[in-house]
């Protein structure tokens, strides 16, 4: 679903209806996957709770350096951008990277730092200050196979829907990986897609080296792994406890412009019945 950049549906429901099917996205996974619009949405509104920029930053050869923005509502993730940079770690790169995250005016940055002890976000800095965007930076590290770790982060999350990702994200990984298959010369249509965040998506397994190519997988679990601790959160419970503030919030305008208290009003005989 499109997503507004500061705000989101209290609440968003996910249902396998066939009307719902988004037949004019590519289908760059199996015969069975599918793109889902929301079965429902809340007609209230909420900002997000927190947005976060994740960073994979390339290692060597055809890697990318992949980013992802993701904001939080009520358990929740929303992907508001979702790509890649294949020029490593340039100043045209770490500028972009740095104006994409002040235009979503996401509240931290985290990178990898597995590669270079931590040095890519040295290397940001200087380029969000440029910007007018000092946020605060994080690093972090993982451990274990990759394919097992990214598994274990996205698969639970798929399983409960709890993934929101923008069309225009979408429509976007589509065509940059096209772009990059015609720099490739990629000959089929399997190895064409693989720099598509989708395409991995609906591929990965967790044998050692399923995908040629996984970085923007790879960011994808990172922001999971920083949501799951606040994914627990029951957006229908957050939805019952708006409700309960928006009646409470209506019965005290009432009694604020009750101009004559109701036991004070002049009966009348009315209704009574007859006397003997």
């Amino acid at each position: 679903m499109d997503v507004p950049p500061e705000v989101a549906p209290v609440r968003v429901a996910w249902g396998a209806a066939p009307e719902k099917v988004h037949k004019d996205l590519d289908n760059v996974g199996f015969d069975g996957d599918r793109l889902y619009a929301p079965i429902f949405t809340s007609a209230d509104f909420q900002p997000f709770s927190g947005s976060v920029m994740d960073i994979d930053p390339s290692g060597r050869g055809s890697d990318e350096t992949a980013y992802i923005v993701t904001k939080f509502l009520n358990g929740v993730v929303f992907i508001r951008r979702w790509g890649g940079f294949r020029d490593g770690h340039s100043e045209a790169t770490l500028r972009r990277l740095a104006e994409i995250a002040k235009e979503e005016k996401v509240n931290l940055v985290r990178a990898e730092g597995n590669f270079g002890d931590g040095m890519f976000l040295r290397l940001l800095e200087p380029h969000l200050r440029a910007v007018g965007y000092p946020v605060a930076t994080e690093d972090h590290k993982v451990s274990g196979q990759k394919e097992v770790r990214m598994m274990g982060l996205i698969r639970p999350a798929l399983q409960q829907h709890r993934i929101v990702i923008d069309t225009t994200v979408v429509r976007d990984d589509l065509q940059s990986a096209k772009r990059a298959a015609q720099l490739l010369k990629g000959s089929d249509r399997g190895s064409s897609m693989e720099t598509s965040g989708l395409y991995q998506l609906t591929h990965l397994t967790e044998a050692r080296g399923a995908l040629k190519h996984d970085d923007r997988l790879d960011v994808l679990a990172h922001a999971l792994a920083y949501w799951s601790s606040r994914m627990n959160a029951d957006a229908h419970e957050a939805e019952l406890k708006l409700k309960e503030a928006q009646d409470r919030e209506f019965e005290r305008l009432i009694f604020q412009t009750q101009v004559i208290p109701v036991h004070s009003r002049r009966k009348t005989g009315r209704g009574r019945g007859r006397r003997r």
